[in-house]
Order: structure tokens, then sequence, then C-alpha cells
């Protein structure tokens, strides 16, 4: 299953230059991917716990993260600012509650924050850099690399039991721009250039383990046939632009009957692209089916291929 977010747009790219031919007319989505976890919070209450490391005794950095990704999710799940309750506990108490019972453990947190489903986020290691460079324009630009890592956990009480919905490490690298002249008392400047920076690094890792917690989207690209001499035709693409599909289709449709079995081919395609952008996959087969057995061309052959490998 796929669903695709507003503000697509088109790119036109012209195969030809003459006038009376067909052009690639692009549209540019993102797609959700429903096979990656979704922690859907049912309407219950959800609270992010950061768990201070051992020795450290400043939690603001972790708060920061917990409160990046409190923020992220609620946008991410479309729920108001500041329903997501944030918290931070010390590692000696997490470790101490995991390890003895850990049930009550997670019922005090849950009646401390009165939520029904808890994010843990805990063992933050990111103390690692290194200089790497990159050949910009002909000169060598020097970057900070910070591998990270943190441990993610997600526990479910809404059924009245708790149950453990995810448990994973996030790993990521973030990369730091560097004006780097000397390698002279390196670590300082680099501990400086971190510190300078610190609020965008707590945000992208905060960033990167609320991603986890929420439906995945990716870029995708679906072809339509256009042709810019034939001012009605490019109008039905200028619909399906405006999400105006059914008008779209309806103009294609008078285009399937006119005897140019190229065109009427081009045609059934097109009505079969955005059948599927509107979730009539069946319909979809129908059409293309039609385009393929009125003249067969390429991006039809693939599109039908990509059709018939979804799952029913």
């Amino acid at each position: 299953l796929f669903t695709y977010k507003a503000g697509l747009f088109f790119i036109i790219s012209y195969i030809i230059t003459s006038c009376a031919v067909p052009n690639a007319s692009y549209i540019n989505l993102e797609v959700a991917d429903y096979t990656t976890f979704n922690l859907d919070p049912k309407g219950y209450n959800v609270a992010v716990f950061g768990v201070v490391p051992k020795g450290v005794r400043d939690s603001t950095k972790i708060a920061m993260i917990a409160n990046t990704v409190a923020e992220k999710y609620e946008t991410d799940q479309a729920m108001e600012d500041h329903s997501v309750a944030v918290y931070t506990i010390k590692s000696k108490e997490y470790k101490e509650g995991i390890e003895g019972n850990s049930t009550e453990f997670y019922n005090e947190l849950s009646e401390k924050s009165n939520s029904q489903i808890l994010v843990l986020i805990n063992d933050l290691k990111d103390s690692d850099y290194y200089i790497a460079t990159v050949e910009n324009h002909y000169e060598i630009d020097p970057l900070i690399l910070i591998p990270y890592s943190i441990k993610l956990k997600v526990i479910d009480n809404t059924n009245n039991i708790w149950v453990t919905v995810l448990d994973k490490v996030v790993k990521d690298t973030l990369a730091i721009s560097s004006n780097i002249t000397s390698y002279t008392n390196i670590k300082q400047y680099i501990d400086a250039e971190i510190e300078n920076h610190r609020a965008s690094i707590i945000t992208e890792i905060g960033k990167s383990i609320a991603a986890e917690l929420s439906t995945k989207w990716n870029n995708h690209s679906i072809m339509l046939i256009d042709y810019n001499s034939d001012q009605k035709w490019h109008n039905a693409n200028n619909k399906a632009k405006n999400f105006e599909f059914e008008k779209a289709i309806e103009i294609w449709m008078s285009y399937t009957q006119i005897g140019d079995k190229e065109k009427e081919s081009y045609a059934a395609y097109n009505i079969a692209v955005v059948c599927h952008l509107m979730g009539e996959d069946s319909l979809a087969k129908d059409w293309i089916n039609v385009s393929l057995s009125t003249f067969r061309f390429y991006e039809a052959t693939t599109f039908a291929n990509y059709l018939n490998s979804k799952k029913r």
C-alpha cells in the first residue's frame, strides 16, 4: 500500500523538440512505505523518557534530544503540540528498573507521565569523531564526522499488558563543515566546532530517532505522456497536476478511439497512471492492458510490471 503526499509537481523534459511528438512529464511524489514501523498513538498518551548517561551531571543534552523526538513525533502523527510528555531519568534508576521488576518500573513511569505508551532513549554514544576530506571544485574541504548510536525502546500498555513493540539501536554519522587550516591544537579546535554546532547536532540526532517511530516516506517519480502542441491534452496534464484526476481522465478518454494507435496507447497509459494515484489499481491494470494491446512502449511495460508486482 502506498499513499502520496500533497505537493506534487511536474518536471517537463522534452524527448524531441518537434511540436508533433510526445513529451515525458514526471510527477515527483513522496510515497509512504507501510512496511516500516509506525507507532500509532490510537488516542492514547505517549511519553518520551531520556536516560541521562552515567557520570553526566548535566541532563540538558539528553533532555533536548528527547524534546526533539517528541516534537517530530507529534508532527509526523499530526498530534497537537506539546501533547507528548518529556522526562529524563538517571541511568542508575533505569538500569535498576529494567533489571529488577520491569513491570513495576514501567507502571511507575506510566503513572508519572499519565501515558500508556513509553518511548525510552538510552545509551547515547557520540564522543568519537574524526576528520575526513571531500574534494569540492578542485579544493579539499575538511569535514568533522561524528558517528553516533543510541538505543531506542518503545513499550505499549494500551491492552493492559506491557509489550515491547520496538527495540533497536539507531546509528548514523553527522558531518560538520570546517575551515581547518592548521592541525596544531586540533582537538581543541574540533571540540570548539562541535560546541558551536551543538544545537544542530542535538536536533539531527533527535529527528533521526523520531523518524524510526513513524511511517517512512520515499521519493518516487512516475511518468505521464504529454503533448505540448496539443492544448487539450496538455490541459489534462495540468488538471492531473492540480489533483483534478477525474477531469484529466475525461479528457484522455476522448483520445482512446481516434484512429491513432500510438496516441490512443499513450492516453490509456496516462489514465492507468492516474487511476493508480487515485488508489484504483484494478482499473489501472485494465487501462495499462488497453495501452499495451494498442501500442507497446517501454514505459507502459514497466508500469504494467510494477502494478502486477504489487500485493493483491
